[in-house]
Order: structure tokens, then C-alpha cells, then sequence
């Protein structure tokens, strides 16, 4: 556990990497014909895809929510 005085920061930080995640790990998985996002993130392909996007979005926001 973290205590802090910004916890919108990391509403924010949760909201736009965990959520985008999920849904990148879900498009992606429809589009490729699998049946949950357990398989979705089981294809190598889509693992890459959307880590690139968390870690993209995390270092988006840690300068404007000083995390």
C-alpha cells in the first residue's frame, strides 16, 4: 500500500493504462478470433501490442501526474 495526497494521479494512471490495456487486449483478440482475454493475452502478438500501449500511456502521464 501507498499512501498519497494525489490519489486522482492515480485514478488517472489506473484509468489510462490498465483500462487501455484490457480493451487493446480485447479488440485485438476479438479481431484475431479468440474466445477470452486469457487467450488474447496468451498470443505473443497481442502481449507485445499492448505493452507497448501500457507502457506508452504510463510514460505519458508520470510528468503531468507527477507519479
Amino acid at each position: 500500500m501507498e499512501l498519497t495526497d494525489n490519489l486522482m494521479a492515480f485514478v488517472e494512471r489506473k484509468l489510462f493504462t490498465l483500462n487501455t490495456g484490457h480493451a487493446i487486449t480485447a479488440y485485438l483478440g476479438k479481431l484475431a478470433g479468440h474466445q477470452t482475454i486469457r487467450d488474447a493475452i496468451l498470443d505473443e502478438k497481442i502481449r507485445a501490442v499492448v505493452k507497448g500501449a501500457m507502457e506508452e500511456s504510463g510514460a505519458v502521464l508520470i510528468k503531468p501526474l507527477r507519479l
